[in-house]
């Protein structure tokens, strides 16, 4: 808006030929969408309040996050209005491409407020369901894919990572591309995010949710190796995760009887490895 109102101007004020460089914009967008969160949100957060609108912890998930109770939820109005006001503001508004970003931001954001409305208005504990949330999900996919497709000139040609020379034209498959990278990406972010609404157990069942290894290489930390174990072992636990922790020391603990009674007295899940002449692998005790 602000850029159709002032740009035109430029030729009689030079100053406002800033506004033509997107580069200006965007930093102008980012400061608009700051300040109304800053400005903005201690009335949302108040108002939600107000409303009893908070967090619902189911008890069946991590123990760490019954803290949460209570919390306002519903945010992301704030969040996704602050994005749509400055991006209406400052952006070329006959580019296509902008409103079809909105209408996923807003179709996502519309997703987002009838889960919390089910749960938080309608008190049903689970929110709308894994298959309701795909199936929408897949629809604005489909629909962004059509639409950028329907933009007069575009190109649906992908290039490749590493590849300079592979650049595959995909034609009307383009479609199906931007659907699986608009999911995918928005079920990446629910896997990261920590699985909501009692989905904990199912998801650390999941064959997405695959064990992996956290390895701390150990150089004269042994006054440190122990509270860092303890920290990074409780954060994991608290989360629906498969894993292990595996301690390599480069040889320079000194008080290697002491820290190997440690480690398999207060951290039996611990693997650690001493190398040098006092080499010998702790393998963590059976459960």
């Amino acid at each position: 808006m602000l850029y159709h109102l002032l740009y035109p101007l430029h030729t009689l004020f030079s100053a406002l030929n800033v506004f033509r460089y997107i580069t200006f914009r965007t930093i102008y967008a980012s400061l608009t969408a700051f300040f109304i969160c800053y400005l903005l949100g201690p009335w949302v957060i108040e108002r939600l309040t107000r409303l009893q609108v908070g967090q619902y912890i189911r008890d069946d998930g991590p123990k760490s996050h019954l803290d949460k109770a209570g919390t306002p939820t519903m945010g992301g109005i704030l969040l996704v209005g602050a994005i749509t006001i400055s991006t209406l503001l400052w952006g070329d508004l006959t580019n296509p491409f902008i409103w079809i970003v909105l209408l996923v931001l807003l179709g996502f954001g519309a997703i987002g407020f009838i889960d919390d409305y089910l749960m938080q208005v309608k008190k049903q504990s689970k929110g709308l369901s894994v298959r309701g949330k795909l199936a929408l999900q897949a629809v604005l996919g489909l629909l962004a894919g059509t639409l950028v497709c329907l933009v007069p000139n575009f190109s649906t040609e992908v290039t490749m990572p590493f590849f300079k020379t592979v650049s595959p034209e995909l034609g009307w498959g383009y479609i199906l591309f931007a659907l699986l990278v608009i999911v995918g990406a928005a079920r990446l972010r629910t896997h990261r995010l920590g699985v909501r609404h009692g989905e904990f157990q199912r998801i650390a069942d999941s064959p997405l949710s695959m064990p992996f290894t956290v390895i701390i290489p150990a150089y004269n930390e042994e006054h440190r190796i122990l509270p860092t174990l303890r920290a990074l072992h409780e954060h994991l636990a608290a989360q629906p995760l498969r894993y292990e922790i595996v301690v390599v020391d480069g040889g320079k603990i000194v008080a290697i009887g002491p820290m190997r009674e440690l480690l398999q007295s207060e951290h039996p899940w611990v693997r650690a490895y001493f190398h040098g002449k006092r080499s010998q692998m702790l393998q963590p005790k059976a459960s």
